[in-house]
């Protein structure tokens, strides 16, 4: 039976230390962005950053003899150009008969919960696909030790429902060790090996309450949004058939769906990006056509390609999308998420913690002149308590400017929207009622 081990000490607060025991099965770890759950991933990996300033330490560490990693972006852990390609290089860790590995990899190709083709580039994958595509190949290798740092955040509901169901399983078979950092608190919910990481202590939980928003007016919009017979298709994989919807005016629509629904592919349309097969889409603001669209990707790092925020500010500000007079308001409501412009600004983004660097993006986009901002997974990565500080921090903003936010976090969704539409059923729906809600924060 696997087990892994450490004694964890928190210097900075002379609390006790714990001594840590985490035998097979799924084990949970919450913790609000910022408390260092992938530093503490790191640390039992023997890595550590050397400017990384810790509220902790840990020794001594007994692992087990084999792990697998799942990390927070599902891009930095695809190596190969296809599918194919990517369950056969985590076989052939193990088998060297060709025979055996292309057996596998068709085995692992069924076994996904989704239907690509092996000659399919991974990164036409949805980011829950990615996602889903990592814990396959993790776990082919049959490690006695898997550890996942916020790596089903991109996952809906169902899929994750499915995914955890696998691990479980997984665990039973192999008597493996699940560590599993997030910072979905709602995620406690799965199993009842839980616990949560604070900037001054590491301790266990139980989680039976629910989560919910308290009650905030979203002001009433003018932007409507139309698609009418639209087809989609993708590298030959069928996105949209027929795709019709008509959309009275709304202040913030949100999208959801199930993995590989096509959420982004909505963005992308709507941006231009994407030209469709068949078909037509309309967007407008009180009868004029909407063409000034700010995009915030899923994976934000994408959007400046290793530059800093102080190169964006630049550009926007010769693109003239931000005016100069709102620059001391915009470092000023950064603050309210604990972000320093002057600590940031000069940093690689690929150097910046994902919640940080999504949380900046936001408050910055915010400022500028576009009239509409599609924000995609805005609440990736953040603890309940960030979310909502963010939510409140939006709803504010509506005063101002419209919004689609894309996301799996359906409560989210439902607490920062007037309209949500959910495309694998179509259907549009009003939300928020108050009147709904089980506990409020």
């Amino acid at each position: 039976m696997a087990m892994l081990s450490f004694t964890i000490n928190f210097e900075k607060f002379k609390t006790e230390s714990s001594d840590l025991k985490f035998e097979s099965g799924l084990n949970i770890i919450y913790g609000n962005s910022g408390v260092g759950k992938s530093s503490l991933l790191q640390l039992l990996l023997g890595k550590k950053k050397q400017n990384n300033i810790l509220n902790f330490s840990i020794s001594p560490i007994e692992l087990p003899s084999s792990i697998s990693v799942i990390y927070q972006n599902p891009d930095i852990q695809i190596i190969t150009p296809t599918i194919g390609g990517e369950l056969a290089f985590s076989l052939e860790n193990q088998y060297h008969n060709p025979e055996t590995i292309s057996i596998g990899v068709n085995t692992l190709l069924e076994s996904l919960p989704f239907v690509p083709q092996l000659n399919q580039n991974p990164l036409t994958l949805s980011g829950g696909e990615k996602e889903l595509l990592n814990i396959t190949t993790a776990i082919s290798t049959q490690p006695d030790c898997v550890l996942i740092d916020d790596g089903l955040s991109f996952l809906s509901d169902s899929a994750k429902i499915k995914c955890i169901d696998k691990l479980n399983k997984y665990t039973q078979r192999n008597n493996s060790v699940i560590l599993w950092f997030t910072s979905e608190i709602n995620d406690l919910k799965y199993s009842t090996f839980n616990w949560e990481l604070t900037l001054t202590g590491f301790i266990k939980v139980d989680q039976n309450k629910a989560y919910q928003y308290e009650h905030m007016e979203i002001p009433k919009g003018d932007v409507e949004l139309s698609f009418n017979h639209l087809f989609f298709n993708y590298d030959q994989r069928n996105i949209f058939s027929d795709l019709t919807f008509n959309l009275k005016p709304f202040r913030s629509l949100g999208i959801t769906g199930d993995n590989g629904s096509g959420k982004t592919t909505i963005a992308q349309i709507l941006r231009g990006i994407y030209k469709p097969i068949k078909g037509s889409f309309y967007l407008a603001q009180n009868n004029s056509s909407i063409n000034n669209i700010a995009y915030l990707d899923q994976f934000p790092e994408n959007l400046l390609l290793g530059r800093s925020f102080n190169h964006l500010l630049d550009q926007l500000l010769n693109e003239e999308k931000i005016n100069s007079h709102l620059i001391s308001t915009f470092k000023k409501r950064l603050e309210r998420f604990h972000i320093q412009w002057d600590a940031i600004s000069q940093i690689d983004v690929m150097e910046l913690p994902w919640s940080m660097l999504r949380l900046t993006f936001i408050v910055l986009l915010t400022h500028c002149e576009y009239d509409l901002i599609i924000l995609d997974e805005p609440s990736f990565g953040l603890g309940w308590k960030q979310k909502v500080i963010l939510r409140q921090y939006l709803i504010e903003k509506m005063n101002y400017k419209h919004f689609i936010m894309i996301s799996h976090d359906r409560l989210f969704l439902e607490a920062v929207s007037d309209k949500i539409l959910d495309i694998d059923i179509e259907q549009l729906t009003t939300t928020f009622k108050q009147n709904e809600q089980e506990e409020t924060a």
